[in-house]
Parts: C-alpha cells; structure tokens; sequence
C-alpha cells in the first residue's frame, strides 16, 4: 500500500495526470458478486447462476489495486455460494458434500488463489511500468526544459510528441537560450528512436548550453557541437540539427542536414496572409557528428527579421507523417493555415491538423516543433543564466 500511494505522491509531484475513476476499480469484483447472487435470486430454480461466482475473484486480479483483493472476494464468494445453495434447497443440508458442491467450491477457491498470485504479478509489473514511465518523464524535464513564453526579444512555442506509446521523451530535441551574442536556439533529430537515443541527445543539449555562450558564429559553434557528438555517437549514428542566433533584428539559421526552418512573413497591409519561405542553404552541410573539415563550408542563412514575423523548426516526423495512402503531410502549404491565429496556439493547431492527416494511427517517429516569433518590445526571461 505504501509503496502505491508513494507512486500516486510521485505521480502528482512530477504533474502525471491520475484517472479519477481509478479508486473506483477495486468496487468491479464486489459489484459482480451482488449482481450474481441477486440475478440468481430472481431466476429462481429454473436458472441456477451460482456457477459463475468464480468470476470476481478473477475480477479482482484484474481490476483490483491491491494484490490481496482476491483473497476477500473470494471468501465472499464461496459464502453466497453456500447461501445460494441454502436457498434452493429451501434450507436443507444435503446438498453440502455432493458432487456438484464440492466442484463449485473447489473451482472457486482454486480461481481465487491463481488469482491471488497472477494479481499480485500484474501489480509488480504495473508498478515497473510505472517507474520507467516516472523516469521518462522526469528525463525530460531535465533535458527537454520547458522554455518561458517569451526569451529576450523573441516569444517562444514548443511541442513535443514521441513515438513510443506512453513515453514522452525520443531522439528529437530543442533549446532556446539567451546569451550575450543574441537569443540562440537549436532544433535536432537523433538517429534512431525511442530512449536509446536519450543519451546522443542529452550530449547535443548539453554541449550546445555551453556552447551557445561561448561561441561568436553559428559555424563555430556547429564545429564545437559536432566534435562533442563524435565522442558518444556509434559508426553509423548522427545528429541533424538546425541552429539560428537572433540579435538585433538579424536572423542567422545554419540547418546541418536537417529540414530547413520555414521563415513566415507577412506582406505590408495583410492580417491573415502569411509568406512561407524554406531557408534552403546554398551548400548543404552533414550532420553532427559528420567531421567538419572547414568552418567556410558551412553556409549560413541570413536575413532581416522584422517584429512579428516568425520562424518555424521542426523535425522529420512532421514533414514524413504519412496518411493511409502514404502521402506525406504537406507541412509548407498547410502552416500558413495555422500561422494566423496567436503564436501560443499556433502549433496545437498544426499538430491537430498532422493528427487528421494521420487518421486514428499515431506517429510513427518523433516529431519536435519549435515556433519563435520576433517581438523586441517588453523584456523577455531566459531559462538560465547568461554567461
């Protein structure tokens, strides 16, 4: 019991919703005790439903949240078993011992003792589950921080969706810091799916904290986080990222094998119209992890950024979210849709039209959405210091 209200405890500490009709389980196999004894009760001799009394014992391995729960309802169930067999034989003791007694009773305390050890075997398994459950989502709270509403100059909107069912962490990542070089952010996938790929992402993340303070370009700081990636990445394992640097009005995007940002402007005198450009580098540039002979390689994206307007990166699991004919989810013609309502609600629209795109199936890979929007009026946070 302590052990479980300590999950519950763990569960609200770290904002993992509960069911509120989860206390309301245990009551199923005592519910089901009722039900039999009074259905037997009103078909009288004609139908005999005694029988199925070997039902919530098993019930209770089910449903229940206690591994005992089985043991109680089972000798409650033996008792309106007997009590059943008192009524149709008008009271009298001959029925106890014959044939037909002895099955039903052995039957019911046999399924109550099976049910008692597969029970207490369902509640350890539940409660592994839940603690990599807990520990996926505290992992993402450490690497995956959620980012204040606004970061110096620039409003800040995030979503996250993993592939892995019941898990909330992958291999995709972000970050946005503010710095002394200007407002820095990063968007990556990392090859590969699922919690495997935790440990190159938390490397990436890592790195790119320090290092966004530090280094003064975009190319030097792509060479610095590549170098750091090739210590932890396999032979055939690698990182595409996409960086942008903010400052002063001037918007630097370096994407290293990655989907390029779409940059959204609206032309003069229009509300709801939105200009979708793809910031395609003139010279594509690997991977993270991929050496990077020359800084000079590296081709940089620049353009003037005027308040409001706004610039999205995303991951691959976007753009490849494929429909039941397979067509692939055509993110350029459909963010223009989503780009006229609020920066804060822009990307919950544009994950549930990717979601009607799917169907009813989910994703099949990780899919990191970041919107930044350009807004030099008011101050801004910055989810840690700068150096």
């Amino acid at each position: 019991m302590w052990r479980q209200k300590l999950s519950e405890r763990e569960a609200q500490l770290y904002g993992i919703p509960m069911p509120r009709w989860l206390p309301w389980l245990d009551l199923v196999p005592w519910a089901s005790v009722v039900l039999i004894f009074l259905a037997d009760m009103l078909t009288g001799e004609s139908v005999e439903l005694d029988a199925a009394l070997v039902a919530p014992p098993a019930l209770a391995a089910v449903f229940g949240r206690n591994a005992w729960l089985p043991l109680p309802v089972g000798v409650v169930s033996v008792l309106a078993y007997v009590s059943l067999g008192l009524v149709h034989h008008h009271g009298e003791a001959q029925w106890i011992g014959d044939l037909r007694t002895n099955a039903g009773l052995s039957a019911i305390v046999v399924v109550t003792l099976i049910s008692w050890v597969l029970g207490a075997a369902r509640l350890r398994l539940q409660k592994r589950v839940a603690d990599v459950s807990l520990v996926a989502e505290v992992t993402q709270r450490v690497l995956l921080r959620p980012l204040p509403p606004k970061i110096g100059p620039v409003r800040v909107s995030v979503r996250y969706v993993a592939a892995m069912e019941h898990a909330r962490i992958g291999g995709d990542l972000y970050e946005v810091v503010l710095t002394r070089h200007g407002v820095r952010a990063i968007i990556g996938d990392v090859r590969g799916k699922g919690l495997l790929t935790v440990e190159t992402a938390a490397s990436v993340l890592g790195s790119f904290r320090d290092a966004a303070h530090e280094e003064e370009t975009l190319r030097a700081l792509a060479g610095r986080l590549s170098r750091s990636v090739e210590r932890v990445l396999g032979p055939e394992d690698f990182v595409t990222a996409a960086l942008v640097a903010v400052r002063d009005g001037e918007l630097d995007t370096l994407v290293l094998g990655h989907p390029p940002p779409l940059l959204l402007t609206r032309p003069p005198g229009e509300r709801d119209e939105w200009r979708v450009e793809a910031l395609e580098p003139a010279d594509p540039a690997p991977p993270l992890g991929v050496v990077i002979d020359e800084e000079a390689q590296l081709s940089v994206v620049t353009r003037r950024w005027e308040p409001g307007n706004r610039l999205l990166l995303y991951t691959d699991g976007t753009t490849e979210a494929r429909d039941r004919r397979g067509e692939f989810y055509p993110l350029v013609e459909r963010i223009g849709r989503s780009a006229r309502l609020p920066c804060e609600r822009v990307l919950d629209d544009l994950l549930g039209d990717v979601q009607r795109h799917l169907g009813h199936k989910g994703h099949d890979d990780d899919a990191a959405l970041l919107l930044l929007e350009y807004d030099p009026t008011g101050g801004g946070s910055s989810p840690r210091p700068a150096h």
